[in-house]
């Protein structure tokens, strides 16, 4: 390989780790966690993708408005393969609810704890969708909008 096609690999290279070096930094962090296991799919700025049929995350709390909200979350399936750890998903949950969540919004109970995501993990959902559709309904019956879903 010549010096060029060197010098650019490594220069190409090290711009990339400067970028995704604060990320390696506090690798346990929620926000880390998020930009390594989520953003992939959701979007860096959480935004998600309708081409993907993912949803976005702006005004996630509200899912917490429903009894089946908690439920839904937990068993996303982007949640339940991340790998992480109970306790890591219940921080990394929090985390954006805090952050993506409708400011507005105060009453959505506790925060998440690694056993309750361990307790909900293990109660059978059949169809995610179906659920999330359900919860959206009887929001929008209560005038809470939870945003649009392209999978429904």
């Amino acid at each position: 390989m010549g010096i060029w096609p060197t010098l650019l690999t490594g220069m190409v290279s090290a711009g990339l780790l400067s970028l995704m070096g604060h990320a390696y930094a506090g690798s346990d962090s929620p926000r880390t966690l998020y930009l390594l296991r989520c953003s992939g799919c959701h979007g860096i700025d959480g935004s998600g993708s309708k081409t993907g049929r993912v949803p976005g995350l702006a005004g996630i709390n509200k899912l917490l408005l429903h009894p089946d909200g908690r439920l839904f979350l937990a068993n996303v399936p982007g949640v339940k393969n991340s790998g992480l750890s109970d306790s890591q998903i219940a921080q990394l949950l929090n985390w954006a609810l805090d952050h993506w969540g409708d400011r507005s919004i105060s009453e959505i109970g506790p925060p998440l704890t690694g056993d309750e995501i361990r307790r909900l993990e293990k109660i059978p959902v059949d169809d995610l969708t179906r659920l999330r559709g359900r919860i959206a309904d009887d929001l929008a019956a209560q005038g809470i909008d939870i945003g649009s879903y392209s999978a429904q």
